[in-house]
């Protein structure tokens, strides 16, 4: 009888510490394959630090890469790589107005300057580099953001960042370096936006980019589309920054944002810009998460 009772109990026991067990592996199972999903968006809280993903099904579209190689480019196409490029003196007008100066402070104490672009009355796009630092610790602790700032006159008003959106293919790989900002103040104006369903559309395309080049003075950089890919398109620019808004000139639309890098070719060409280009599914992400 004994040797009986000593079973059942060992027997319950177990039954109980399986019951106890199971479901805590199945929820951190779960959280982690949500976790890995590679292009999972990854949104941060500042004030409650919460880190919450959201499972988004990747739409890729032509992956085909097209180019302009420079050594082949015609003498108008090589001006329009070196085009005109300057200072905005009104940043009230349109499209300069969208184009935010980015100050990004990260747990470590470092700086970010950059730029932004507003994509709804209070979202702005910039780089993943500005919320997500992996050389400063993370995520930035606080993102102050000013659209039209031209020195030290900020004519539209200042905000400040409450969440911040990007992916975990720039979290966890550094790639597809995008962000989406909610801001605390609501703007009178935004930035439209489209998306090619093709990268080889965009080839030899004239663009704008309007940028804060690391000092509260916005420029523009007129230049064209050398390269396209699903995800990326590279181009030439005189100033440029992390952050900065490509403006397809033709429509007045926003179609990338830079992501910070310089391409320097190994075989002597001229160096060039990486964006992030605006494919369908990024354009869907926005749409989704402005409600625009």
């Amino acid at each position: 009888m004994k040797s009986f009772l000593s079973k059942r109990f060992f027997a319950f026991a177990l039954a109980m510490l399986v019951t106890c067990i199971m479901p805590m592996n199945a929820f951190a199972a779960s959280e982690t394959e949500q976790y890995l999903l590679e292009n999972a968006n990854v949104t941060y809280d500042i004030a409650t630090e919460e880190v919450t993903y959201e499972d988004v099904i990747y739409v890729a579209s032509d992956t085909e890469q097209v180019n302009s190689e420079s050594a082949n480019l015609s003498e108008t196409q090589e001006a329009r790589a070196n085009g005109d490029w300057g200072t905005i003196d009104n940043t009230t007008g349109s499209p300069y107005r969208n184009i935010c100066w980015v100050k990004s402070t990260f747990s470590n104490g470092e700086v970010m300057y950059g730029s932004g672009v507003l994509v709804d009355f209070d979202v702005m796009l910039t780089s993943g580099e500005l919320a997500y630092s992996h050389n400063n610790g993370g995520w930035a602790t606080q993102i102050e953001v000013v659209p039209g700032k031209k020195g030290n006159s900020n004519p539209l008003g200042t905000a400040f960042a409450t969440t911040m959106t990007t992916n975990n293919s720039w979290i966890n790989n550094r790639s597809w370096n995008w962000a989406l900002v909610d801001l605390n103040n609501s703007f009178s104006t935004y930035q439209l936006y489209t998306s090619y369903t093709n990268p080889s559309d965009m080839l030899l395309k004239n663009i704008v980019e309007y940028v804060y080049p690391n000092n509260s003075n916005q420029f523009y950089s007129e230049t064209f589309i050398i390269n396209a890919t699903d995800t990326k398109i590279n181009h030439y620019a005189a100033i440029n920054g992390t952050g900065g808004a490509i403006i397809d000139s033709s429509n007045a639309r926003l179609v990338g944002i830079d992501t910070g890098y310089t391409v320097v070719p190994m075989n002597g060409e001229s160096e060039y810009r990486e964006s992030v280009r605006i494919n369908g599914d990024l354009y869907n992400r926005i749409r989704a998460h402005c409600g625009n």
